[in-house]
């Protein structure tokens, strides 16, 4: 029954389209204290965004994105004992930071430097969730998995352990074909898996605010949507076969 607190690293696309909201039921039932951190002033950092947006012709885009942003701000001023946020280029803030613990932390950062903050947390909070990946770079995503397995080794003799989770945001949205899938008669229906095909539609090119997370190409940031909605329909054995 206890208050717990969550730290989201990154207040961003991630963070403003698809945890605000759940986060913010949690913290108006008093059951969350949510501290959210990124590198710039909030102000700064919603200006930037929108702005991208508007310069891609994203119009729809950039208005949602300040609703979306204006609606944070008041968040911050209407329970500021129950959610605060932490500007890290700021030295008070960052010292702040880097002193607290947590039950939780969200990595919401660019690809690039999920292990450098999650690694920042390790020994600090009980469970950390990074977004798909796990890092751009393999060799830094293997280290970093090596990390967490001399952790478990030692767990209990020196440090508590940290878990990691390294998930796909897209589950979200096909939870309950998910869930549906363990259905006995949903699989009679669909019957045995020989292969699969998928397409990338979009509606056009790729936004500009939106390059960068492409940047190690198409197959590494969207064919892990792919495998988890084949996943549920795919058991290890077929691939052992």
């Amino acid at each position: 029954d206890r208050t717990i607190t969550a730290v989201v690293i990154g207040c961003g696309d991630a963070f403003i389209n698809r945890y605000c909201a759940t986060l913010e039921q949690r913290v108006n039932l008093e059951t969350l204290k949510l501290i959210v951190a990124d590198r710039w002033p909030i102000d700064k950092l919603a200006a930037n965004k929108i702005e991208l947006a508007q310069k891609s012709g994203e119009t729809d885009s950039a208005t949602r994105l300040q609703t979306l942003y204006d609606k944070f701000r008041t968040m911050l001023a209407r329970r500021p004992e129950y959610i605060t946020y932490l500007d890290l280029s700021n030295k008070d803030d960052l010292l702040w930071y880097k002193r607290l613990t947590a039950d939780i932390v969200f990595v919401l950062v660019p690809d690039d430097i999920h292990v450098w903050y999650a690694n920042d947390w390790l020994k600090r909070a009980t469970l950390v969730i990074v977004e798909k990946p796990y890092d751009r770079d393999v060799v830094s995503a293997q280290r970093f998995e090596q990390v967490l397995q001399q952790m478990a080794r030692v767990n209990g003799e020196r440090f508590a352990f940290t878990n990691v989770v390294c998930v796909d945001h897209y589950l979200a949205k096909i939870a309950k074909y998910v869930l549906q899938s363990e259905n006995e008669s949903l699989r009679r229906q669909i019957g045995a898996i020989k292969r699969i095909e998928f397409s990338l539609c979009e509606a056009g090119g790729v936004e500009p605010w939106r390059a960068p997370a492409l940047e190690a190409g198409m197959i590494y940031d969207l064919f892990c949507h792919v495998l988890a909605q084949a996943s549920p329909f795919i058991k290890l054995e077929s691939f052992l076969s």
